[in-house]
């Protein structure tokens, strides 16, 4: 079986991030609006950059899983 390589899936989580914080969501996530205190914009990006991190973590977790297993 092909070894699947993680590079394509960083290089989408990447983009997928980069369209995140860009300029549309940015706007919808601006408004003056609070959440548990916290303004919306703020909130938005940390939300976001803690899924980045999360979707870092699992791939490169489950490439060293398979790698383990060969």
């Amino acid at each position: 079986m092909k070894e699947r390589k993680r590079e394509p899936k960083l290089v989408f989580i990447a983009v997928l991030f980069t369209l995140l914080v860009g300029y549309p969501f940015l706007q919808m996530a601006s408004a003056p609006d609070l959440i548990l205190g916290i303004p919306k914009l703020f909130a938005y990006l940390f939300v976001v950059w803690i899924l980045l991190i999360l979707a870092i973590a699992f791939v490169m977790r489950s490439h060293k899983r398979k790698k383990e297993y060969e």
